[in-house]
């Protein structure tokens, strides 16, 4: 069963960041509670950049293109565009805007169409068209008397970019577009043109809605075809078409019985194939995944499908491959008032994930239709998924699995967690929200000290560690030892025989009470006023010597990561010598 939460619901109570959250909540650090509203827009598609920003590509209600940046708490990035936006308004027609794809050095390249021409375009990382990229940014990909769309891009391991949608006029066949990256030429090694487009049928209409690149550069489509109105997948070889190793002929339609619509392709890390849509089986959702060859992956829910039903008619737009091997599955159904957006996951095995919000799925809808069109994974596991509500574009970010922090605490102390979660010496491990703070506090045991912090740059007693993936953290704790320089120690002088009356001089050497090391710092008490010298030794080398008066020395010398000794002299003013006392530092 589908939980649909209203989106002025979910906004009335949205927590603050440092409140508990759940998987696949709408994540309070983001826009206005969770989610970010573009006034008359429909958002297509969605790419992450390295930064952490969100580049969304859309298509204006007054039918020009246009092109945001979100910062990653959901605001507008003023430094890109015009204040955050590129619009595309071409005076010859509709501009029509549906793919993006991030190439190396910040450029962002679009696909879509103008005035029934295939296009793309591409802008440097301020929102500036290339001027290195066909004509002022812009490569048509279009013949004169035809009708072209771009509905996919995708980014080949040679840097190459491979477009994929429909052209015609007539009965409109499946194209796909593979170009040079640098400069958006035609590649003439890909089927001798740079284009490959086909039918499964003479008459029938076909078109590819999704195309991703293997490893090995081999190209995935999917889309639809009129055949039996039947969803499809094919895999073009880079060079000669058709991969004949994929089931024989390179392509195949997907059928369970009804009339089905392929809307995504995803290459798995593990070679395996994912593709997904509807059906009208039950007006379901539905998941294939293949093996490499094609053939169904029987691993997955026994028969290599999975339809996706929550009690009522369910799309899929987009598959978005977990590191753990689950499918977090972004779409629409018509659950609630007008529809709702909907966010599912499923397990490696294709099972519905019952650690997502309990049965595998979740809705976000209002008193308007909500359309998720696609979506990203963010490194730290959150959800992204980009569409429309109403006349608005619409921008969700969900809360991903809890991660791990795990914390060694070595030596005679504690470490503990707010909010709770850790306590220990030794190892212990707890699970934050994703985008929390931890704050750690060290409790030494009487007498002791901190050491140091690992795994994080915290100094002091406390330690603030925010949680956007797995966090190891590590804190060291000591015990001075109370020194007692044996022998008595020291210088001794012959005085002054007889009774003179003069002063009898200083014969006592200083003795040094206790020392320890903060990190670099030496540390040290005396029983007189006496200069200390620290020597920094690594095995039989001197590496460095500091001097000075005080209770402490600082060694500012940069030194290579291990471990040293340093041995600490005290010489008072009348010469006398300590005990040398050996410490041993750790520079990490």
């Amino acid at each position: 069963m589908l939980r649909l939460l209203p989106l002025l619901v979910v906004c009335a109570l949205a927590v603050p960041a440092a409140a508990s959250a759940a998987t696949a909540d709408l994540d309070p650090n983001f826009g206005t509670g969770g989610q970010v509203r573009l006034p008359q827009d429909r958002v297509r598609a969605v790419a992450l950049q390295p930064d952490g920003k969100l580049v969304l590509v859309a298509e204006h209600l007054e039918a020009t293109g246009r092109i945001y940046r979100l910062n990653a708490d959901g605001s507008i990035d003023r430094g890109f565009g015009d204040q955050g936006v590129v619009a595309i308004d071409d005076p010859a027609g509709t501009d029509r805007l549906r793919a993006v794809v991030l190439q190396p050095g910040g450029r962002i390249t679009v696909g879509g169409a103008a005035a029934g021409q295939a296009r793309l375009y591409r802008f440097d990382a301020s929102g500036k068209p290339d001027p290195s990229f066909g004509a002022g940014g812009v490569v048509g990909l279009t013949a004169p008397t035809a009708t072209e769309l771009v509905h996919s891009l995708a980014l080949a391991p040679d840097g190459k970019l491979v477009a994929a949608g429909e052209t015609g006029p007539g009965a409109t066949d499946a194209v796909v577009w593979r170009r040079h990256g640098h400069d958006g030429s035609p590649d003439g090694t890909f089927n001798a043109a740079g284009r490959f487009q086909f039918g499964f049928a003479v008459d029938s209409n076909e078109l590819a809605a999704s195309v991703a690149v293997q490893p090995d550069g081999r190209i995935l489509v999917a889309g639809n075809t009129s055949v039996s109105t039947d969803a499809f997948v094919a895999r073009l070889d880079p060079v000669l078409g058709f991969d004949t190793a994929f089931r024989g002929e390179g392509r195949f339609r997907l059928d369970v019985g009804a009339s089905e619509f392929g809307t995504t392709v995803v290459a798995l890390p593990s070679g395996k194939i994912v593709v997904a849509g509807r059906t009208t089986a039950g007006f379901n959702g539905i998941v294939w995944q293949l093996l490499p060859s094609g053939a169904p992956d029987l691993s997955f829910n026994d028969t290599g499908v999975r339809f996706v039903d929550s009690a009522a008619d369910e799309t899929i737009r987009s598959v978005l491959p977990q590191p753990d091997g689950k499918l977090v599955l972004v779409g629409a159904t018509t659950a609630g008032p007008g529809g709702d957006a909907a966010f599912y996951r499923l397990t490696e095995q294709g099972a519905m994930d019952t650690t997502f919000e309990g049965d595998g799925a979740i809705g976000y809808g209002s008193a308007f239709q909500e359309v998720m069109n696609g979506g990203v994974l963010q490194p730290d596991g959150n959800i992204v998924g980009v569409g429309s509500s109403g006349g608005d574009g619409i921008v969700f970010r969900l809360l991903g699995d809890p991660h791990l922090v795990s914390l060694n605490v070595t030596g005679p102390g504690r470490v503990t967690s707010d909010p709770p979660g850790l306590s220990c010496p030794g190892t212990c491990t707890a699970r934050f929200d994703v985008g929390s703070t931890v704050r750690l506090r060290a409790v030494p045991e009487a007498g002791a000290l901190l050491t140091s912090w690992f795994g994080t740059p915290c100094a002091g007693s406390e330690c603030a560690v925010r949680v956007d993936g797995p966090v190891t953290v590590g804190a060291e704790f000591f015990r001075p030892p109370v020194v007692v320089p044996s022998g008595g120690g020291g210088t001794t002088g012959g005085g002054t025989a007889g009774g003179g009356g003069g002063r009898a001089p200083d014969t006592v050497a200083p003795r040094i009470t206790r020392a320890w090391i903060v990190g670099r710092t030496v540390n040290f008490r005396l029983s007189e006023r006496a200069k200390v010298t620290a020597t920094v030794k690594r095995g039989k080398r001197v590496k460095t010597r500091v001097s000075g008066e005080g209770r402490s020395l600082k060694v500012r010398k940069r030194l290579p990561r291990g471990r040293y000794t340093v041995e600490l002299v005290a010489v008072d003013p009348a010469g006398n010598r300590s005990s040398t006392v050996t410490l041993r530092m750790r520079v990490r």
